[in-house]
């Protein structure tokens, strides 16, 4: 059955009428800018790259090739086709404005036009850092052209950049069901905005435009585009700018998910549409001539799995492609038709399912993609795609590392590294992994889906296993003579095998693995069981199955850790599962003392709020004390004294990312390093604390760490940490309210009334700290603070919001001074501060509930003892805007201004009405008490309220 066409006229001059009026209060090109996002710590590549591009496309203007990847770091750019790499995104765009846009979390679209223009389509791991970006000099600059955070200002909505399309004259995007068009002399504001389709009647809350299709007509239409709807019943439009037209003539059953046009075409009559079949998921192609009136299927064959990726134009393929007038459209892995789609080729011989691309000047020369990286060939489908250097090509994700007597190996999705040089000085980067100096990828290891886990014999470092999807690899001779080892039960047992998770090395002949997940996500689990522990005697040639499964079973194993002292050699495991959707397998700690053959339960996996028992991701264990072991597990990074019996969970933040891997110090054990989502934490028992070391790019995932510095594994390939110093803060301020003329009150705290947990998580704030305290650790703390940290290479006036650095909620003291939630440490922070030419200034902020916050009116003294320290006490030009942003409390005593019940900045009506009228009456902690004795009362309206009336805040 065929559903009949039907023409919706659409009074789209309505829509753009009742929208204009907002553009009389957006301001312009300043909205397009980004603030500046200061590092903590740095790294070194170590010069493992590849990796895949999930989209290619060159630019027929500079022939310049461009790849679109799934780590954070989004885009490359080649000028030599694969050899050598470069970002095209500058560092402080991939996340700006204090964590709320940027241009990271990888990319989904790339495309570029005959006249230098290039568009992305960002965030499609980070949901904040959705976006569309735009270059309009052939990649070497770019801009957003628009995002969530601008469709709020214009229209006050907020949804993220669902599709893209180019033509020569216009960059087209989607905002869920907002269609907007915009080009480099566009004004920016409401203008841009073609058409709602929320309202159009028939079209489903819930759904968003999900692919865009464009002609090269200089008046930039018809546009093509997919509604996605929920349910899976997908639309597809033709849109003249004043008429809609729905275009219907498909079998009911299919449903439509993109749609191209020739981009060598002014009338846009050619289009491609590939659609699901909604009985056996497989895609049909159909094509028009009449701009989707009248359909041809073009399916290459029954059982296609994937829709078309590209539609690629060059003026120069004219006379190759004469049929299609210089158009080549494509699938994934390199099936290809150069003639419109009645015949076809490929795939590419090597290549994987990601996207490729053909050099404009000769479409022999097609660039396409594997596991291990970009692959060329110079023949055109039929030749042999081979793997080019991809320096600087960080699409890698690194799994493991291991390191014996100077000889690393690390497994990685891309293949096995391996090198002898890591610690020459003279042989950096790439160099160490390439012969004669080591070996990357590794032959005769893993598969298409890489190297999940490698082990070194500790007492032999020609003597490697490493584990993948379907079993092992095994050497007794170094990287050149791997073989592989397929245990003749694998994946057939009672519980699933489905990658090796970890492996160690008892000795040179006891060898354990455990299989699982780990951070291997798929979409449902399956009803048997999943993960093993697998154990050879013989150095690896021969594996046995050695997994408990009564009275207690074993199920997905990530990690294994053997502990010696002499008399006893224990083995640890940590297993258990968790991925974003829910699905959870619940973790636990396992231990055998029989060199793996036996195991035993020790307990369930630490628990984070009332939650199933965590997975544990890596154990490490004290080299001074077998029964000291530390865990990352998910949300809690937990020590246990007694080998497993009871954990106690660190005082590291929580809400940074899953703890992942513990590293601890062997000289200092004390000491451990933490890698947590995109974080690396330093550690310190001895304190119960944690200083943030460094912060990798959003969107990155850390899953690994090894020494040789402190070297972290992550979804951009392998990098060596760089450690920002630890400095101090001795800061010194009263608030209002609390001053008796001598010190500060500590009523809030003495009656009890003080929460545990910082309270600055909920706007103005919006501060996402985990700090918390299980009692008030001092009789002499006033109140929670949060303190605020900027950096600027400019005066003062430059330090504005935007280059905030770092934010911590600390205790105010009674004396005034302010310290961590210990109650008695100086609060730290981690970061590089330039102090040569330019050097850089750091300027502090504090804020105090029920007051108007503080910024200091000069930089902080900075003394040898990496302390930063600044009185806001002493007169009135120690705060930012002088004796009207602050208050003198005592003759010569300048303090915080009471009064500010929400927060804004301003002692106004809405502090009365909206804050203290409602508190009225209540005892505890209420942001109604101004002068913050636990009551709220009258002495806190007439006292402080009304005398402060008008006052506010200089902060910016």
């Amino acid at each position: 059955m065929f559903k009949l066409n039907k023409l919706r006229t659409m009074q789209s001059k309505y829509f753009i009428k009742a929208i204009t009026a907002f553009a009389l209060i957006i301001s312009s090109a300043s909205l397009l800018g980004q603030g500046t996002t200061s590092s903590i710590g740095d790294r070194e590549n170590i010069g493992i790259f590849g990796g895949p591009a999930n989209n290619l496309t060159y630019s027929n203007f500079n022939h310049r090739l461009f790849a679109a990847i799934h780590s954070p770091t989004t885009l490359f750019y080649s000028d030599d086709t694969c050899k050598t790499w470069n970002i095209a995104f500058p560092f402080d765009s991939l996340e700006y404005d204090l964590e709320t846009r940027g241009w990271g979390g990888g990319a989904s679209h790339v495309l570029t036009n005959n006249i230098g223009w290039v568009a992305v389509q960002t965030g499609v791991s980070v949901d904040y850092l959705s976006s569309a970006v735009i270059s309009y000099d052939g990649g070497n600059a770019f801009q957003t052209a628009f995002d969530p955070y601008l469709l709020n200002v214009v229209i006050s909505d907020y949804r993220p950049v669902t599709a893209i399309g180019l033509s020569d004259h216009y960059l087209y995007l989607a905002l869920g069901n907002y269609l907007l068009r915009l080009n480099d002399t566009t004004t920016f504001g409401v203008n841009q905005f073609l058409i709602n389709m929320d309202t159009i009647p028939g079209i489903l809350p819930g759904s968003y435009i999900s692919s865009i299709a464009v002609p090269n007509d200089i008046s930039g239409f018809p546009v093509y585009f997919v509604i996605e709807e929920p349910g899976g019943n997908n639309s597809y439009f033709k849109f003249y700018g004043t008429v809609l037209i729905e275009l219907n003539s498909l079998p009911l059953n299919l449903n439509v998910k993109n749609i191209f046009t020739h981009p060598g075409q002014i009338t846009g009559d050619t289009i491609f549409i590939s659609c699901e079949d909604n009985i056996n998921q497989e895609y049909q192609i159909y094509r028009s001539f009449t701009g989707g009136f009248i359909l041809d299927n073009i399916t290459p064959y029954p059982g296609l799995l994937l829709p078309l990726s590209d539609a690629d134009y060059s003026h120069d393929w004219i006379g190759f492609m004469p049929q299609s007038n210089g158009l080549r459209i494509s699938f994934p892995g390199g099936l290809i038709s150069d003639d419109l789609g009645d015949t076809w080729q490929g795939p590419g011989i090597g290549l994987l399912d990601y996207g490729i691309a053909s050099h404009p000047l000769n479409p022999d020369v097609i660039v396409g993609s594997n596991h291990i990286g970009t692959a060329v060939s110079n023949f055109g489908i039929s030749g042999l795609f081979e793997n080019k250097e991809n320096i600087g090509f960080t699409s890698v994700n690194v799994n493991d590392f291991d390191e014996v007597q100077g000889i690393y190996y690390v497994a990685t999705d891309a293949g096995l590294a391996y090198t002898q040089e890591y610690f020459n000085q003279s042989i950096i980067g790439y160099d160490q992994w390439i012969q004669p100096n080591g070996l990357f990828p590794v032959p005769n290891t893993g598969d298409e889906n890489g190297v999940s886990a490698v082990a070194i014999d500790p007492f032999n470092s020609q003597h490697v296993v490493c584990g993948f999807k379907n079993g092992f690899s095994v050497t007794f001779n170094g990287a050149n003579d791997f073989n592989y080892v397929i245990p003749p039960n694998w994946n057939t047992n009672a519980h699933l095998d489905p990658y090796v998770s970890d492996i160690v090395f008892v000795n040179s002949n006891i060898i354990l693995a455990v299989t699982g997940l780990k951070h291997k996500h798929i979409n449902t689990l399956p009803a048997q069981p999943i993960g093993n522990i697998w154990r050879s005697l013989d150095g690896g040639l021969n594996w046995n199955l050695v997994t408990p499964y009564f009275p207690e079973e074993y199920q997905m194993g990530n990690c294994l850790a053997v502990g010696e002292n002499g008399t006893v050699t224990i083995i640890y495991s940590g297993t258990g599962y968790k991925d974003e959707s829910g699905q959870m397998i619940p973790g636990a700690l396992w231990s055998s003392i029989d060199f793996g053959d036996t195991w035993n339960k020790i307990n369930d996996a630490p628990v984070f709020a009332g939650s199933l028992p965590l997975p544990i991701f890596d154990i490490d264990i004290d080299p001074f004390n077998i029964d000291i072991l530390y865990l990352s597990s998910d949300l809690v990074f937990a020590r246990s004294d007694n080998g497993g019996l009871n954990y106690f969970a660190t005082d590291i933040p929580y809400n940074k990312g899953s703890f992942t891997s513990a590293l601890i110090n062997p000289i200092f054990p004390d000491s451990i390093a933490v890698t947590a989502g995109r974080h690396l934490f330093k550690y310190n028992f001895l304190i119960d604390d944690a200083d943030l070391k460094f912060k990798g790019y959003p969107g990155e995932f850390f899953t690994s760490s090894n020494f040789g510095s402190v070297l972290g594994g992550s979804n951009t390939g392998g990098s060596k940490f760089i450690e920002a110093p630890t400095h101090y803060l001795d800061l010194k301020v009263y608030i209002e309210g609390p001053y008796n003329g001598t010190d500060l009150n500590t009523t809030l705290n003495s009656n009890g009334y003080l929460p545990l947990s910082q309270p600055f998580n909920q706007p103005p704030w919006n501060y996402n700290g985990a700090e918390s305290v299980a009692s008030i650790p001092n009789v002499d703390v006033v109140d929670w603070i949060l303190v605020e940290l900027r950096k600027t290479t400019g005066d003062l006036s430059t330090a504005t919001e935007e280059t905030r650095f770092n934010r911590q909620a600390a205790f105010l003291m009674k004396d005034g001074s302010i310290t961590d939630d210990d109650g008695i440490s100086f609060p730290r922070f981690s970061i590089f501060i330039q102090s040569t030419k330019d050097w850089e200034k750091v300027q502090g902020v504090v804020y105090s509930p029920s007051h108007v916050g503080e910024r200091s009116a000069d930089s902080l003294s900075f003394a040898k003892s990496n302390t930063y320290s600044y009185d806001f006490t002493s007169g009135p030009e120690q705060v930012w805007g002088g004796a009207t942003a602050h208050k003198e409390i005592a003759p010569g005593i300048w303090g915080m201004i009471s009064g500010d019940g929400n927060h804004d900045g301003q002692v106004d009506n809405a502090d009365k009405n909206e804050v203290w009228f409602v508190e009225f009456g209540n005892a505890g902690y209420y942001f109604g008490d101004f002068n913050r004795d636990g009551e709220v009362d009258l002495t806190d309206l007439n006292n402080y309220w009304k005398p402060n009336a008008g006052a506010g805040s200089k902060i910016e």
